[in-house]
């Protein structure tokens, strides 16, 4: 994972399948680092080509705030744009998955408890 200095660590990962993208963020994700992250998830959903699905781990957030839901809100736009389909993983009773119920994102893809189900295609 990389620190982009302003409090929230992102990891890019790609699948074994090589068409599956596994982003995961930690720390916080607050209105400072809003713009990095939509930055780093952009270019990393640009970057694996061709894509089909990218699962969103958001089970190490210790704060995930409104600026960061928005950002969230923005790239799974822009996934399904681009015809790729989202999938988050967030922790059960976590404060970031009462973030993503609140903000409406599980209204935009299926969450998950735990990463492994969230790559099973089936």
């Amino acid at each position: 994972m990389a620190d982009d200095g302003g409090g929230v660590l992102v990891e890019v990962v790609s699948t074994s399948t090589g068409d599956a993208l596994i982003l995961r963020l930690a720390g916080v994700v607050d209105p400072f680092g809003r713009d990095r992250i939509d930055y780093l998830m952009l270019a990393a959903t640009e970057a694996l080509r061709p894509l089909s699905l990218a699962v969103l781990d958001l089970s190490a957030l210790e704060l995930l705030g409104a600026a960061g839901a928005r950002a969230l809100a923005r790239w799974m736009i822009a996934c399904a744009e681009r015809g790729i389909t989202v999938r988050l993983v967030v922790a059960p009773r976590s404060t970031a998955r009462r973030v993503v119920v609140v903000a409406g994102l599980d209204r935009r893809a299926t969450v998950f408890d735990d990463l492994e189900p969230a790559l099973h295609r089936g």
